[in-house]
């Protein structure tokens, strides 16, 4: 095949149930021309469906068993800890690098799971897990010229808190700068990716507002219009869909309850006892605004204590915070999502670890909730059922896929709930509403691409090896994808 410039548009979360009926009815102009004139059908993500490990799933063609990375954060029972992944965790060349190593010259525009990023043939400005004030560009002196010539940022000044609508102009701002930026250098390179990466968290929290959605949706549509124009081949691509929420099952109380986990005990489980929640404080300081006060004036040792065991949307307490509340030492068995660790150490052999792990694939089928007496969970996998390579041994035991419209949260902040709908019956809740579903976006359009055909299978993993064909470069025979033929 001659040589093409191809560019990918990844739409974090995006989702054809909201975008082809907009297209029909002409409110998004743009991907209806591209659904018209283009191959287009859904993108089956990677297990789990989240941002880490599927951005990486994308670029790499291959499973989280060749990446060793299963999610944001990893469990480590023997040292005790809990691991945040950066770029650096991930054990794989992405295909832009093969293009580089082929004299082709590549430009990475705000990707998640690239922080800290990479020396490249060409530029990379790191998305998701880096701050405004990091080094996030390749080479170093592409952040001062993003800052000052398109106002660009990582990160929004502003982030979305329940369905506050504050931070919203800073977001069209942030995805305006992206589509800026990219405009800018396209022309110079051969291959380019680009990310809209906040449409995820727009759609957690204003799901049931189709109106902000649309908004934000027409805002990609006119930016997109003008930017395919300087490619020769197109690609729309999400890294997981998105569907309503029906209600949250916190997965490490569920453990504890069944006598897998055990947690610290701390002041915190005394107050909990006389009625004292740190949900109800939380719901108190939204409203009010009285605890940041008072919590500003405290001693730093007592403010440090207090962040470890708040909820994650009173003080922003990071998901490392598990790791202080769990006692690693009488715990069997920990969640990070849907992703399920064994304490090891505590097992007698292969054969108990095997009667556990189907003790425990028996145990959460069979879990309902109680609102609905719907099942929680639509699968749940042994992890050499779903992954293969040399990083199947730092691998979750069991990896759960939830039923639709069911998020699975590795939460001990709550007084034993069990649910997000307990929570809310008491008036205490997080206030989201979509989540994560198992089908993304998928859709080619320009030179040599079939015009207004449905395609069926397509597999985020079959992205990577599908552009290294179109420019000629061999394929590594380890990626878990194929070449999507049926669009050509």
């Amino acid at each position: 095949m001659r040589k093409s410039k191809v560019l990918v548009v990844g739409i974090d979360g995006a989702t054809w149930s909201l975008i082809e009926p907009w297209a029909d009815e002409g409110r998004l102009p743009t991907f209806g021309k591209l659904l018209r004139n283009g191959a287009w059908g859904e993108l089956r993500s990677s297990i789990p469906y989240m941002t880490y490990p599927a951005w990486k799933c994308y670029s790499t063609g291959k499973n989280p068993g060749k990446l060793g990375v299963y999610w944001f954060l990893s469990l480590d029972f023997k040292n005790r800890r809990i691991v945040t992944h950066s770029s650096l965790s991930f054990k794989a060349d992405e295909f832009w690098d093969y293009l580089g190593r082929q004299g082709f010259k590549v430009g990475i525009i705000n990707m998640p799971t690239t922080y800290p990023p990479k020396k490249i043939n060409g530029f990379m400005i790191s998305g998701f897990g880096a701050s405004n004030e990091s080094k996030y560009t390749i080479p170093p002196s592409l952040k001062r010229e993003l800052e000052e010539k398109f106002n660009y940022k990582v990160n929004p000044s502003r982030w979305i808190k329940y369905q506050s609508t504050d931070a919203l102009e800073d977001l069209e701002e942030l995805i305006s700068s992206r589509f800026r930026v990219a405009q800018r250098f396209i022309a110079e390179v051969d291959f380019m990716h680009l990310t809209i990466f906040f449409i995820d968290n727009i759609q957690h929290y204003f799901w049931n507002d189709k109106r902000i959605l649309l908004r934000f949706y027409q805002k990609i549509d006119k930016n997109l219009g003008r930017l395919i124009q300087s490619a020769d081949i197109v690609f729309l691509m999400s890294d997981h869909g998105f569907t309503a929420l029906k209600d949250v099952f916190y997965i490490n109380v569920w453990l504890e309850e069944e006598g897998y986990l055990v947690r610290k005990k701390s002041y915190r489980d005394s107050l909990s006892q006389a009625g004292i929640t740190f949900e109800r404080l939380a719901s108190i300081t939204d409203r009010t605004k009285l605890l940041p006060h008072l919590y500003s004036k405290l001693p730093d040792n007592i403010r440090s204590r207090i962040k470890l065991t708040l909820p994650a949307d009173a003080f922003d307490a990071t998901f490392n915070s598990l790791g202080k509340l769990l006692d690693w030492e009488n715990s069997l068995v920990v969640a990070l999502e849907s992703t399920i660790y064994i304490n090891r150490e505590k097992i007698n052999g292969k054969m108990e670890y095997e009667r556990l792990r189907s003790r425990l694939i028996r145990q959460l089928s069979a879990v309902k909730n109680p609102s609905t007496n719907e099942k929680v969970f639509k699968r749940i996998f042994r992890k050499e059922e779903i992954y293969s390579g040399d990083h199947l041994d730092v691998a979750p035991d069991l990896v759960v896929i939830p039923a639709d419209g069911y998020e699975v949260k590795l939460s001990l902040y709550g007084e034993k709930a069990m649910w997000e709908s307990e929570l809310k019956k008491g008036g205490e809740t997080r206030k989201r509403y979509g989540v994560h579903s198992m089908k993304g976006i998928f859709l080619a359009f320009g030179d040599r691409i079939k015009r207004g055909i449905r395609i069926e299978g397509a597999s985020i993993y079959d992205l990577a090896p599908t552009v290294l064909h179109i420019y000629n470069v061999p394929i590594p025979e380890d990626l878990d994808g194929r070449v999507l033929t049926e669009i050509f």
